[in-house]
């Protein structure tokens, strides 16, 4: 599951025991726990009044506006039956045939159309307007007489066109629409929205503090050979962190890390080094996490996800140690911001 409080890279690591770092029977998973820490760290760097010089998101005015819309447009497209108007978007299939051939000249597929914004021909957004979702329209507009491409000036096009899809814009009527207890024009949408992405940006800000002081300890403290086990279990997390964004490049983890000049392995050692320093922390500072707090988030994930029904149900897909891990992660990044200079 990759839901987190506080979103870091740390590890999902199987329960197996507690052993010590620098068993030479180290399991193929191995759990750090607040008792076997200290056998894997000879020191640590200070982690008290560090100053950092972190940039925090800008909520400028565009920014604000294009979060509103692409979120309202994620909520209207379950608005069925919407009739298109100005300021509506129209996702269109749609073929064209220029003059008395008969040939389909222009294609397009899964095109959106902002009505309104006059993007296309003229005329052809009007043509939209009072369609719906499965419509099928059939219209000729011409192109202009100064159109670039000299085959297609001044020539008429006729156009068959299916409607698939019809998103409203942004207004009183359209947020109406969506019966929500949270908002019911548009200005209370855009107060939701703002509210919302600066609560976002705050919480980014400190976890890119959190992850700034993070990096300077780990850079200044000593640790031991860092048990085999730990370093097969950041693997997995590394894998988990990265594989979205090598897919997108159509690459896979690996390949995608070594464009970055880096390896899985290091990834995982740097990652294995971060747990050991979190959980450092939070043994010095006496940190701790009981049997009720792992309860109560476990009782948070259940009432926030569908997927999980009782917790019972949570444990058998998402082990306490898990649990344990984040609340312990949560209490140190809580407490390093408290003494951080910013």
């Amino acid at each position: 599951m990759k839901n987190r409080i506080l979103i870091l890279t740390m590890s999902v690591i199987a329960a197996v025991g507690m052993i010590s770092c620098g068993n030479p029977a180290e399991p193929e998973e191995f759990v750090l726990t607040t008792q076997n820490v200290n056998n894997c760290i000879v020191s640590i760097g200070n982690y008290k009044d560090i100053t950092v010089d972190v940039d925090k998101i800008a909520l400028t005015d565009e920014l604000i506006e294009r979060y509103t819309d692409e979120f309202f447009s994620t909520q209207a497209e379950s608005l069925e039956n919407w009739v298109a108007g100005n300021g509506d978007t129209v996702i269109i299939d749609y073929t064209g045939t220029v003059g008395d051939s008969g040939k389909k000249n222009v294609v397009g597929t899964d095109q959106a159309v902002s009505i309104g914004k006059n993007t296309h021909l003229d005329g052809f957004e009007d043509e939209l307007v009072g369609s719906v979702a499965g419509a099928h329209l059939s219209f000729t507009v011409s192109y202009p007489e100064n159109y670039y491409d000299e085959s297609l000036a001044g020539k008429k096009c006729d156009f068959d066109v299916h409607v698939k899809k019809v998103i409203p814009g942004l207004s009183d009527e359209s947020v109406a629409a969506l019966k929500s207890e949270v908002y019911s024009d548009k200005n209370e949408f855009r107060l939701f929205v703002y509210n919302n992405l600066s609560e976002f940006t705050e919480k980014q800000y400190e976890k890119d503090v959190f992850r700034s002081v993070l990096n300077k300890i780990v850079s200044t403290s000593e640790f031991t050979e860092i048990p085999k086990g730990l370093v097969e279990s950041m693997k997995k997390e590394v894998e988990e962190i990265y594989t979205d964004t090598a897919e997108k490049y159509g690459v896979n983890v690996a390949e995608y890390l070594k464009l970055c000049d880096s390896g899985l392995n290091e990834e995982a050692v740097k990652l294995a080094k971060e747990q050991i320093v979190i959980f450092k922390i939070a043994v010095d500072e006496g940190l701790v996490v009981d049997d009720a707090e792992i309860e109560a988030r476990a009782s948070e994930y259940v009432e926030l996800y569908d997927e999980y029904t009782s917790l019972d149900d949570y444990y058998a897909a998402n082990p306490k140690e898990k649990l344990l891990e984040e609340a312990i992660t949560q209490k140190v990044s809580d407490y390093i911001l408290s003494v951080t200079k910013r």
